[in-house]
């Protein structure tokens, strides 16, 4: 609960269900434990959005503020201007938070974007969300000497059809992008869900690069060591991947099973 109430801002990378479907929740759980003192909460993402939240609202009042992730871009004098309202608030969360926030766009479906978070002024820092797209120059830009890429790697190399149909990236478009940029450190995320734990992979001859998993939270002093952790966190997983399979065969731990429901 103090988290959610310690929001500053919320940003949504493009209008797939897996980047956005729990703002709702969120926006639902954060009024109700401010009660009648709720404030709006400032969220940045492609304009479709506000389409969404503004048709939750005869439903569910969800108190926000919305800023376009188009607004933000280079050069968009032409758009038409936010209200004062929501501008003070993008101002208010930048401060708060001592960062300026940066969208560019991606290679993905309409309205999608990446990310650059920088230190404010005398921080030297920055951290680049690819968000879901397919390797592009924008995302080699944003992240040119950043302190950290976190870059989806969807797929397999041996995928790359798919990442292509799909929009997506490999693991070796991920990490073509963090080499031609520069960057300091990189966290492959946003893998399939055929993973059942990690993927299979050998990063050693990456040793800047680490894998994300659920919940994994990252200091940016810990930036130097990160990649240490893969090969515990490697060795873990591919003994919870073995029970995993275990329970889910045919007279394993778990019991008998349909063979049809079998994973593949």
């Amino acid at each position: 609960e103090a988290r959610v109430l310690g929001l500053k801002c919320v940003w949504v990378s493009h209008m797939h269900a897996d980047h956005h479907g729990g703002l709702y929740r969120l926006l639902e759980l954060r009024a109700r434990l401010m009660g009648r003192d709720a404030t709006p909460l400032l969220v940045i993402g492609p304009w479709p959005l506000f389409n969404v939240l503004t048709g939750y609202q005869p439903v569910v009042p969800l108190p926000f503020h919305f800023l376009s992730n188009a607004h933000l871009l280079p050069g968009n004098s032409g758009h038409r201007q936010p209200p004062p309202a929501v501008l003070e608030s993008f101002k208010q969360a930048q401060a708060a938070l001592g960062i300026r926030l940066q969208p560019f766009t991606v290679h993905h479906i309409a309205h999608a974007f990446g990310l650059k978070i920088s230190g404010a002024e005398g921080r030297d820092w920055s951290i680049v969300f690819s968000g879901d797209t397919r390797p592009c120059r924008n995302t080699v830009d944003a992240a040119r000497g950043a302190s950290l890429l976190v870059h989806e790697a969807t797929f397999e190399d041996e995928m790359v059809e798919d990442a292509v149909r799909k929009k997506h990236s490999t693991t070796g478009d991920a990490l073509g992008v963090a080499a031609e940029s520069g960057v300091y450190r990189v966290i492959l995320t946003h893998f399939s869900t055929r993973y059942p734990t990690l993927p299979q992979m050998d990063l050693s001859a990456h040793p800047h690069v680490a894998c994300a998993t659920d919940f994994m939270t990252v200091n940016l002093a810990d930036l130097a060591w990160l990649p240490r952790v893969m090969p515990p966190l490697a060795a873990l997983f591919t003994e919870e991947k073995a029970a995993w399979e275990q329970d889910e065969v045919p007279g394993g731990a778990g019991g008998p099973v349909d063979a049809a429901m079998t994973p593949a």
